[in-house]
């Protein structure tokens, strides 16, 4: 009817019912984290590592907002929500600058400028926009997308027949 191409489903306990808003916000966040589309195409960093999936996914702003129809003040409330109310777990994703310093940083405009950072464990530079540049413990760091683990159970629809009561 609305051409999903596929279909799942979180499982919804009663005391689930008292905070609908955030357990419906981390299922979102459950599917994104799964699916793996939680980050821009331009952002997309090639994994060839034959490891099982991380415990916790990036998730971009743009992309929950982007998903949800929502601004992207509403998107982080959302994601705030969730992680307080025990639906995913958030966290920082802070990837330290090794070719700048603190004072390198302080004369620039922070107008939209780019600036080539190097990574501490990537091999390539990359073009940043300085408003993402962040500073900490004496340290430059890049504010990558955060990473989400998601504490919901999905399941597809097929497989939920044998939760249903009836």
């Amino acid at each position: 009817m609305e051409n999903w191409t596929f279909g799942r489903a979180a499982i919804m306990y009663p005391k689930d019912l008292k905070t609908v808003k955030a357990f419906l916000a981390g299922a979102v966040f459950a599917s994104l984290a799964e699916t793996g589309k939680g980050l821009r195409t331009e952002q997309l960093i090639s994994r060839t590592t034959h490891s099982s999936k991380p415990p916790a996914a990036p998730i971009s702003l743009s992309v929950i907002a982007d998903t949800l129809n929502v601004h992207h003040s509403t998107a982080y409330r959302l994601r705030k929500l969730a992680n307080d109310k025990k639906y995913i777990k958030n966290e920082t994703n802070l990837v330290q600058i090794t070719n700048l310093k603190p004072n390198d940083i302080k004369h620039m405009e922070y107008d939209k400028m780019k600036v080539p950072v190097e990574l501490l464990g990537y091999a390539d530079k990359r073009l940043a926009s300085i408003d993402r540049v962040r500073y900490k413990n004496n340290k430059l760091y890049l504010q990558e997308p955060n990473l989400v683990k998601p504490l919901l159970h999905l399941k597809s629809r097929k497989g939920l027949s044998k939760y249903q009561p009836y």
